[in-house]
This record gives structure tokens, sequence and C-alpha cells, in this order.
């Protein structure tokens, strides 16, 4: 199950899709024509089990954003090269002040 993952990184999944599924769950028990247990057994289950799941994203993603840096934040390896058995990889800081632009955007010539 994707349990033990969305604890370890609850930004892996997006909350609104759970909070959808578990709306959805209590919207579909609702519209059970006659009470039946047989009828109602699995939107209650799609609506907890996707409400425990939401509940889990939202929980962790406070308690990991209070103990660790945002993803932006942090900087990303530009390149590894290895020689002779010894592994380097080089990364870059950039001032606040930068400004950067997107490879795919031209620059516009006046």
């Amino acid at each position: 199950m994707m349990a033990p993952k969305t604890y370890r990184d609850p930004g892996s999944e997006t909350l609104v899709t759970f909070v959808g599924g578990t709306l959805a769950g209590a919207l579909a028990a609702g519209a059970v024509g006659a009470l039946d247990a047989a009828l109602l057994l699995y939107p209650i289950y799609y609506c907890v089990a996707n409400g425990a799941i939401a509940f889990l994203i939202a929980h962790r993603r406070g308690t990991v954003a209070a103990s660790s840096p945002a993803r932006a934040t942090t900087r990303p390896p530009l390149s590894t090269s290895a020689r002779g058995g010894w592994a380097m990889t080089a990364s870059a800081a950039l001032p606040a002040s930068t400004t950067t632009r997107s490879a795919g955007a031209p620059a516009v010539s006046p």
C-alpha cells in the first residue's frame, strides 16, 4: 500500500485527490437506494480509506515542513564525474538578486 511512502514523503501525493475520494465515497454512500450493508460497505470503506490517507498527508506535511527545509532551498547537483575511483559532484548557489530564465524561452532582441 502507499501509506509507508506517504508517511516518509507526504509531498509525493496530492492531497486534493484523497479529499475528493473521501467526498466521492460519502456521496456514494448517501446515494444508495436501500439501507443494506452489502450496498453500503464499499462506499464507506472508500470514504474511510481515502480520508485516512488525506489525514496522513495533511498531518505529515505539517510535521515534515517544521523539521526540514523546503525542497526549493536545497541545492541539486549539477553534474557528477568519476576519475580514478573518486566521484565529484558540483553544485552552484545563486544570490537572491540573480534572475534566471528558462532554457526554453528565447531571448527577445529589439
